[in-house]
Order: C-alpha cells, then structure tokens, then sequence
C-alpha cells in the first residue's frame, strides 16, 4: 500500500495554468466552489482517525500543525535535530516553506478530485474533473487594489483585505441536493477561508492526538484576525490596517528585487567602484533577515535593505496584533478575563499555520522567492545549505539519503513546477534568454507596483484591477451576476492543446497573465498561442502619468549635464533584538504627535509612517522549538526597512493642508524631499513606540530591546527605456537624525 503523506508534483494534462491572485481566482467559479467544498472537508473531523484506524496526516489540523503546535511528529517524521520543524531565521526559510504549500495544494486537490466524483450527473462530474485539473493554491497579494478610487477619495482607499476572507460563510453547490439547499443546488457553508474552528476539548481525548495550547490572548475556539474584545476577526479594521501598510508593503518589494540599486565601496571592491548592491549581496542576505548576514562596507554600515522573511513578518504581525481593549468587559469567547488584550494566532509562529490566510500569505512569498529566482538565477540557496533536509517533507524514496526533499530538488528548486510563470519563458524547462527574462520582468514590476510605491491612482497601471466579484458564486451565491463565456486569455507556462470547453471561464488577465511572454487563447477548438509582452512604451507612459500627479516638491532637478528630474528617497532601518519581549511585537514609527493611550491603533494611525515587525516564539512555547532557543540564546539581531518618503508628501509645503497636520515645533512642514528640509524636519518630528503583539505599549524599554533606528537617503532616477525600473544612487546616512532619541543610532544611555 503506498504512502499517503508523499508530496508528489500535482498531475498536469496540460490545462494546470499558474498560481492565480485570489481575487483571480474567484473568477473561475466552477474551481472555486469545488475548492470552498474541499477545504471546508479537511476542516472537519480534524483529528479523528481514518478508516483504517490510522491518523490522518493530510487534513487541516495535522498540515497546519507542522508549523508548531501541537508538538507532535508529523506522519511519523522525527524532528529535524531536535529543533521541531523551524526554519526562520535559517537560510532555507524560503526553500522549506515552499514543499510546505505544495503540501497543502496536493491534500486540496486530492479532495477535489474526490469531491468530483460524487455529482449527480456525468456531464456535471467532467465540469468538476475539469476544475480540478486546473487547480493551483492561489495566493494573497497585499499591494492589488480591491476598489474602485472615488472622487475625492484617499489613493489608499483603493486597497482592502479580499473579499473572500471577510464573510463567514459563502455560497456552493454542493455535489448530491439534500434538505439544506434550495431548488438550484444551492447552499451556505462556512468560510474555509475566515476562521478554521479547533477541535473540542473531548474530540482531542477521544483521538488520542495532543491537543493545541494556547494562552488567554487567543481565542481558543477559533482563528481570529485583529481580533476584538471577545475574540472575533475584525474584518472592517483588517481592511483599514491594510489601506494604511500597502505602500510601505509596495516599497518593500520595489527595493527588495530592484537590481538597479548601486552603492560604492563595498568591502573587497575598489574604492569608490558603483556596485549594484541586489546583484552583489548573497542568498542568506535576501532570504532571511539576520542582522548578522547583512551587506557590509568598508566603514562597517551595513545597506538599507528589506529582506523576504523581514517582509514576511511584517504581514504576520498586521495580521496578529489585537486591535480593542476595553477592561471593562469580559470576553464570549475562549479563554480570557476582564482585561485581557486579545491576539491573533497570525501573529505567533506556533499557532499561525491554523488561520488559513497563512497559506495565501506564504504563496505570496514563495512567488516573491520566484521573481527573485528569475532575476538573480545565480543567487539561490548556498552550497551549505542546498542539501539540507527539508523535513518533513517526503519523497518517496526510502534511502536515508533522499527520503525527504532539499532546496536542491527540483520541485523546490525549479519554481515554475511550483506554480509559477516568468515572462519570457514559454517553456521553462528549456534554456532561455535570461537577459530577456529580466528585462520582461522588470517591465512587470514597474507596471504593477510602481504606482504604489508613490500612492498613486492605480487606474491606468492596471486597468484589469480590481477584479469584478459580482459574478462570484461563493460569494453571491443564486443572486450572482450571469457572465458569458468570451474567448478569454489565460496565461500557461507551456502552451498545450485539447483544451476543452470548460476553461474558457471570464478569467481576465492581471499580474500573472501581464507577466508572461505566452498566453492561451481559448477557443472551442484549442489554444492558440498570443504573446502577450509588456510594451515598453506603456509601462513608460504610465510612469509618466504616477510621476505627473506627485505633489510639487516631491520630484526636483538636478545640475546635472542630463538634466535630470530625481526623487531623494527616505528609508529608516530597524535593528532590534528578536527576543527582546515575550514573543512577537512591532516597532511603529510616527511623524508629530503621538496618542499613546490607544497603541491598539498605532498601525491604522494617519500619521505612522510605517512598522518593523518581529515574528517570534512566546516564552511558553519555545522549549519546543530548539532552533528557536538557540536564537534566543545568542541574543539575535534582526533587521527591518520602513519606507518614510510617501508620508513626507503629506508634509510638503506645497500642500495647503500640510500646514495643520502637525502643531508644536519649529519645523512642521518641508519644502522639498532635499536632506536640507527633511533632516530637521525628522529630527524634530520622527518618533517610534514599541508595542507587543496583544497591541500593549512597551514604554522605555528600547535599551532592553537593542533598537537602533537609521535614517537613511538615496537619489532615485524615475524609470526611462534604459532602466526600466529606474536607478538608485548611494546610500547617505543620516546619524543626527534618532542620534538624540532612546532607540536612535548612536544614543548614550545613563
């Protein structure tokens, strides 16, 4: 009998396309609602045995419990040296989280291919065989705009949590009719996608699997997101956090996969030699964010640089940091008393798994970790590393040397067998233009991303944004819009034939379409091949338009023999100590006055100019993660970028409101982004709060957490047809900046 708990490549005839934003997906509505149906059953019955007696390892619970609680070996895998099986702060964090979606994505497609099989009819069991060849986990892209931008609105409006994670039950059609459904096979169910529901006290006993403890900051019913005063999500705060974050989130990714960043001087290069620093620092340097792997120069600075996990952390701290406190009331749900601040299970590595967001988050990751494979081929896992056992992820091959995947195995390595497609390459496993590849994907970057790091209008960079969900069943259920069946594109990373019917769903193109060089054109008859590169001239041209609505003052000219026009961009770096409190907390920087009677606000408030957040163990549960403890115990130092240039629009003089935005103080306004306006602005104005993940101020507690904020500067030439995505020049520190502040670079403590 075979092996149940193998991971294995999901099985492709040719109609398996891309990894698809969720907003994307929900086009399709034969594959969602096959995909609701299939979640929803592995949420169920969640430790009970199968009908062998046996556990079952490919359910919600036990796929989610890998990532921490409850402590127990997965489908029998002893732990990885004893350190469960943690892989943060390591440089294989990307590379393990990667089997660990493919993981889910098979258990999903496995249910759905079962699920298929029991409707009612033949013609209606192909619909849905069909769906299932499609399926691919889709993912969760903080930065896409969900609305629509309304005269006189906030540009930051346009941005919102998905729908889909926002409403507790949602409407399927079930395979066989019964007594709950209406005439037209209808019926509502509970959002796999919102909360997933932990097994009672008594199903635990009665199943003999250990149970997950968590402390009285969770709601132990469910999961919960931001969550309120008797534990339930915040849906509506979860919208506004991230309105507030997407363009710091927006920026992060620019800088992050930029490869046209220079500096000078970096140790082993002549001195003043311009080296692009993307191209220059090493995998562990993206990957993770240890302040240790940082690029240094040659006066000891380290670059200001985002990395994946840095930027990972951050959307699990968004996520898990309570929002309401009121002392007076005791909480309905879980555990708790009168006082208690609530948390959310996102935002504790031991519990985070078990809010299905998680594993849309962490497929956003592993497509960030795959635009990064194409740009920097030569940059992946180092040969230390590349062998390491990616536990507990089986192979199938009972030697001891290959039984569980590596960063070395293809369907880690090789990231379009993981879902995704690059531009330029119709056939990935073949050699290509790498040269092509990035020039493609640079263009991709500007057209989808430029615009927010400015917090501009998005409508002319993605016309194709915000995707139409009035046609979504799942979420309208019989009151759903009829939507014909055009002949559509959709993108592939190989171009196959036989396509039938079926596929040609209103599946319109956006960011992963816009990103590849080959689309399918569906007809009734097959694909036929399109290419679908992005013009160099739009992309330009759409620059131009983000360029033309920044305030005056944002951009200025240069004495340059060029002439050029240049944005002087601002970056504050953070360095703390990952275990300086209780588990994880976030660093919030502000400009002006800030109200520190209500931190549970701090990521919402108009005038933060971003967050440094800090996923970490609690005390009570890193015994059980070796990895973890050794962190702790060499007292790591992790590193984290806030973009500040977009909240200094805000401030310009040029701006008639700006005036009244801050009160006290010599300088409250700026005349331009020029060092000489801004570091006495941000000397004066720029100051940060410490709160931890239940959203409780940690006043004056910055020496104990090792803070150290840099302020730093560079010139940003906008894109132009040579550098697609733009240039930026050296970085300029800043040390008078925080240097007079606890927590500021260079502060004296008594």
């Amino acid at each position: 009998m075979s092996n149940p708990n193998i991971l294995t490549e999901l099985p492709d005839d040719g109609r398996r396309g891309p990894r698809l934003e969720i907003d994307e997906f929900l086009q399709d509505n034969e594959m969602t609602n096959l995909f609701l149906i299939a979640f929803s059953n592995l949420h169920k019955d969640s430790v009970k045995k199968t009908d062998q007696g046996q556990p079952n390892w490919m359910n919600f619970h036990a796929i989610a419990g890998i990532h921490g609680q409850p402590v127990e070996e997965w489908a029998g895998v002893k732990q990885w040296k004893a350190s469960g099986y943690c892989h943060h702060q390591l440089n294989t964090f990307p590379t393990w989280h990667r089997p660990y979606m493919c993981l889910l994505e098979l258990a999903l497609y496995k249910e759905m291919a079962r699920v298929a099989e029991q409707y009612d009819n033949v013609s209606d069991q192909q619909v849905y065989r069909d769906a299932a060849a499609r399926f691919r986990l889709p993912y969760w892209d903080l930065i896409m705009p969900r609305k629509e931008l309304e005269r006189g609105a906030r540009q930051d409006t346009v941005w919102a949590f998905p729908q889909i994670f926002k409403v507790p039950q949602v409407f399927v059609k079930l395979p066989k009719h019964t007594s709950t459904t209406d005439g037209d096979g209808w019926t509502s169910i509970d959002n796999p996608l919102w909360s997933y529901r932990f097994p009672s006290k008594a199903d635990y006993q009665s199943s003999g699997r250990r149970a997950v403890v968590m402390n009285q900051n969770f709601n132990n019913v469910q999961t919960a997101r931001i969550p309120l005063d008797d534990g339930a999500t915040n849906d509506q705060y979860c919208d506004l956090a991230v309105q507030r974050q997407a363009v710091a989130r927006a920026t992060m990714i620019w800088q992050m996969l930029n490869p046209d960043i220079t500096d000078q001087d970096i140790t082993g290069r002549a001195a003043g030699t311009p080296v692009k620093v993307n191209d220059f620092r090493s995998w562990e340097q993206f990957a993770n964010r240890g302040w240790k792997d940082r690029i240094q120069v040659d006066d000891g600075r380290t670059f200001t640089m985002p990395s994946l996990e840095s930027w990972h952390d951050g959307i699990h701290v968004l996520l898990g940091t309570g929002q309401y406190y009121d002392p007076t009331k005791r909480f309905n749900q879980g555990s708790g008393s009168p006082g208690v601040r609530r948390a959310g299970q996102m935002g504790d590595p031991a519990f985070a798994a078990f809010d299905p967001v998680f594993f849309l988050h962490h497929c956003n990751i592993d497509r960030l970790l795959s635009l990064h494979q194409a740009l920097f081929p030569n940059k992946y896992c180092g040969q230390e590393d590349i062998d390491t056992p990616l536990v507990p992820f089986l192979t199938g091959d009972k030697s001891s040397d290959s039984q569980f995947y590596r960063s070395s195995s293809p369907l880690v390595k090789d990231y379009w067998r993981a879902g995704f497609a690059t531009p330029g390459n119709v056939d990935p496993g073949k050699v290509v233009d790498q040269a092509k590849v990035r020039t493609e994907l640079k263009k991709y970057l500007t057209d989808t991303y430029y615009w927010a790091t400015n917090n501009s209008s998005p409508k002319d960079t993605l016309p194709t944004w915000p995707k139409p969900l009035k046609s979504s069943w799942a979420l309208f259920g019989p009151k759903a819009e009829s939507i014909a069946k055009p002949v559509i594109q959709r993108t592939s990373m190989r171009i196959h034939s036989g396509v039938p019917e079926v596929f040609a769903q209103a599946i319109t193109l956006g960011p992963v379409a816009m990103a590849a060089d080959a689309a399918q054109q569906v007809t009734m008859t097959g694909p036929e091949l399109h290419e679908t590169a992005i013009e160099t001239k739009g992309v330009l041209e759409q620059a131009d338009t983000v360029n033309s609505l920044l305030p005056a003052g944002a951009l200025i000219d240069i004495d340059d023999p060029n002439k050029l026009t240049v944005q002087i961009t601002w970056n504050a770096k953070v360095k703390v100590k990952k275990y300086a409190f209780d588990g994880s907390f976030s660093v919030h920087l502000f400009t002006g006055y800030v109200k520190d009677d209500q931190p549970e606000r701090y990521m919402t408030k108009k005038n933060e100019v971003g967050f440094a957040g800090v996923f970490a163990r609690s005390a009570a549960d890193i015994e059980n993660c070796s990895n973890c403890q050794s962190q702790r115990d060499n007292d790591i130092i992790v590193e984290d970028v806030v973009p500040i240039t977009t909240i200094l629009y805000d401030y310009l003089e040029s701006d008639p409101r700006s005036h009244d935005l801050i009160r006290d103080g010599e300088h409250k306004t700026i005349r331009d982004l020029t060092p000489e306006s801004v570091v006495p602005f941000l000397k004066e104005q720029l100051h940060w709060r410490i709160i931890d993940l239940s959203a409780t101020l940690l006043s004056g507690q910055e020496r104990q957490a090792g803070l150290e904020i840099t302020v730093s500067s560079r010139q940003y030439t906008p894109p132009t047809a040579e550098n697609i995505m733009g240039v930026y020049g050296p970085e300029i520190v800043y040390p008078d900046i925080t240097s007079s502040k606890p927590g500021g670079l260079g502060y004296v403590y008594e």
